[in-house]
């Protein structure tokens, strides 16, 4: 959405599994302004339902190939005024593992690699010798189980027995840490799709020709110029910058006539209590706390209340009830009248 607003004649198709259109579609639909007609949803003809992940994958790979082909077949139309003409670019997901990369017999498009985060944590999983190359230790994995097996042993026993524990990845921009400290908690759910994929996301190095960042260049300048010389091939990289123009500091306006929860909540905010008075929290893609560190959880929650602000916590009820909050814990919050838990946020809208 940020590149299609920032190039007002680009038309973008996102090519995704049948499980994620409804979520992109709403999400798209929240803030229509910004690029009306420009973007499209597209899904994969293969979409076996499954909460795998690898599985989601190998159903978008296996639908790449034949989508893409009769998008580079199709005749230019208009859109919104605009000449639309066969696809020039494909920028993947660099966590896909290179979907593209496995059809290039279907277009032959140049591809850019897209990484949902910093240009520092992009060096010190994937950067070369001189530049961080952490995660190691999923190869280390991979090739210790093809070798030896499982024998009874689950991926996280081979995980923390094959470890080096003393082993530094030194990243441009970031002081030196440990490379264990990448994976701060035990990831038993993910950790078989990252051993995997580990192969497939440096494979997809080769053959890529840029790699976007969802970050600001000015907050990691080091590390997004390293970035172009410290991976396994130069590689030209580029920062979306924020999601959103940063607002104005005046001429604050309340939506008076709005029904969002969220905004109301925020509204009544920014009326008791001015500017800067809420923070907003919320789990990552897939690190989410551990019940054991829960108690830790609710004393960053009290203690945001006790110094008087005022909270928005985006959480599923799901993800709440695995990291252990429970539904009084949650409910006892809300009735203060100063914290919120929704599901959903328009966080470009109610962020302002």
């Amino acid at each position: 959405m940020r590149l299609a607003d920032k190039f007002p004649k680009s038309f973008i198709s996102i090519f995704t599994h049948p499980v994620f259109v409804f979520q992109i579609q709403k999400y798209l639909s929240a803030y229509p302004h910004l690029a009306p007609g420009r973007i499209a949803v597209d899904a994969s003809t293969f979409g076996n339902p499954s909460n795998y992940a690898l599985d989601l994958l190998e159903d978008m790979e296996k639908g790449f190939g034949p989508w893409i082909a009769s998008q580079m077949e199709q005749i230019e139309f208009i859109s919104n005024g605009v000449q639309v003409d066969t696809p020039s670019y494909i920028i993947e997901d660099h966590l896909n593992g290179g979907i593209s990369v496995a059809n290039m017999q279907f277009h032959q498009l140049p591809i850019a690699g897209w990484y949902v985060a910093t240009a520092t944590g992009f060096l010190g999983h994937f950067g070369n010798t001189e530049h961080g190359q952490g995660w190691r230790h999923f190869e280390a994995v991979r090739a210790s189980v093809a070798k030896h097996g499982l024998d009874g042993r689950t991926l996280l026993d081979v995980y923390a027995q094959d470890i080096i524990k003393d082993r530094v990845v030194c990243a441009p921009g970031v002081p030196a840490y440990y490379e264990h400290e990448q994976i701060p908690q035990p990831q038993s759910t993910a950790l078989p799709m990252i051993v995997r994929m580990h192969g497939k996301w440096m494979a997809m190095l080769e053959h890529i020709n840029a790699i976007v960042y969802s970050s600001l260049y000015e907050m990691e300048p080091i590390a997004a110029k390293a970035s172009a010389e410290g991976l396994l091939k130069p590689i030209p990289s580029f920062c979306t910058g924020l999601a959103m123009d940063v607002p104005p500091q005046s001429n604050v306006t309340l939506d008076e006539n709005t029904e969002d929860p969220v905004a109301l909540f925020m509204n009544r905010s920014y009326t008791d209590q001015g500017r800067y008075s809420a923070v907003y929290l919320s789990f990552g893609s897939y690190c989410h706390p551990s019940p054991e560190s829960i108690s830790h959880l609710k004393i960053l929650i009290e203690e945001i209340l006790a110094h008087n602000f005022r909270l928005v916590f985006s959480i599923q009820k799901h993800n709440a009830r695995n990291a252990g909050l429970e539904e009084d814990y949650i409910r006892q919050i809300v009735d203060t009248g100063r914290a919120i838990f929704p599901e959903w946020t328009k966080q470009l809208d109610d962020g302002d």
